[in-house]
């Protein structure tokens, strides 16, 4: 027979309710209608109440099969903010694991991964334990540890390991970092910055400029620099290309005192320092039997060199100079910088 039944339903604010818990003032199987949050509660003692209906701030779901839910905000207001703690293992994902390139694999224990770009692969995730994929697309964490914070197609597979920002980079090794484009750190504690920079070695630095071309590690705990135009320390050009030309490390002291330094085109790009100030009589000396009767110099630093003949020139950093008429012992009186023969003419 049909009856009509009437259910009472107070009306309160979370803070009101748990109030009123606190004061025993509940009742058994009493209904509250939550306004603050659009939820429904039930009393359960004079204490104690329960939540029906769920979560009344978000819309739920859950995937049975990888153990993992999501949560949207079902608010009204433009902005919301969410904070999460996972449970056990468990890891933070912007997206639900499917197997499948739409939604990728499981991620690892305690991961964090935001990446909300496409994958080709199933495997473009943070699947490394306590991995981190910030941001964009097809990116792979799958190293303890490891990090990829933005770009694509960038692989942090070595433990520890980084690629700041990058497309179609890898760090491999463990501790090793990488950033910009194709650039690759695949040994331990290695670092590849720039445009295809090749860090193969354990220990190696490998960062290079804008060209197109493969530059690569040769040992380990060594630091290769390619930059076309230079590399300039304190507005004074310190190292060169790979194109024989002297470089900074272990250079021949020619001191500040008198005297000259014999050397020939075998000794081609082995640096010589000069401390000497400028017009000393501090000199090296080029003998045409064993560099010809026409040699190139280098020099990373702005000074003068002159000839026995007394002529002189100003050589600008960076620079090379050629001399020419060689006698049989031709001194040039060098200022402070680094100076080298590069070659014949």
């Amino acid at each position: 027979m049909p009856r009509e039944v009437q259910i009472e339903v107070l009306a309160t604010t979370r803070a009101d309710l748990d109030a009123e818990a606190t004061a025993g003032n509940l009742i058994a199987s009493e209904i509250y209608h939550i306004t603050d949050e659009g939820g429904i509660a039930i009393g359960r003692t004079v204490s104690a109440y329960d939540d029906i209906g769920g979560l009344a701030n978000f819309t739920e779901a859950y995937n049975t099969t990888y153990g993992v839910a999501s949560l949207t905000p079902s608010s009204t207001d433009t902005n919301v903010g969410i904070a999460l703690a996972v449970k056990g293992n468990g890891a933070i994902t912007a997206q639900i694991p499917t197997g499948t390139a739409a939604g990728g694999n499981a991620r690892g224990i305690k991961a964090v991964d935001l990446q909300t770009g496409t994958r080709s692969f199933a495997t473009q995730v943070a699947s490394g334990n306590y991995s981190v994929l910030l941001s964009g697309l097809r990116n792979t964490a799958s190293g303890l540890f490891s990090t990829v914070l933005n770009g694509s197609v960038n692989t942090s597979s070595g433990f520890y390991s980084t690629v700041i920002n990058g497309n179609t980079c890898s760090a491999t090794g463990n501790y090793s970092l990488a950033s910009g484009d194709d650039s690759d750190a695949t040994a331990t504690h290695a670092v590849a910055l720039g445009r295809r920079a090749k860090a193969g070695h354990s220990g190696s630095w490998v960062i290079t400029d804008d060209q197109n071309a493969d530059h690569s590690s040769t040992q380990t705990n060594e630091m290769r620099l390619r930059f076309e135009n230079g590399v300039f320390i304190n507005g004074f050009e310190a190292l060169t290309t790979d194109t024989g030309l002297p470089k900074v490390s272990d250079p021949v002291d020619l001191g500040t005192g008198t005297g000259t330094t014999a050397i020939s085109t075998a000794q081609s790009g082995t640096p010589y320092y000069s401390r000497a100030a400028l017009f000393s009589t501090r000199s090296l000396r080029l003998d045409a039997a064993t560099v010809g009767s026409q040699v190139q110099l280098w020099t990373n630093g702005a000074g003068i060199h002159r000839f026995t003949q007394g002529t002189g020139q100003t050589i600008l950093q960076g620079s090379t100079v050629t001399v020419k008429n060689l006698g049989a012992a031709t001194a040039l009186c060098v200022a402070t910088g680094i100076w080298s023969v590069v070659g014949t003419v």
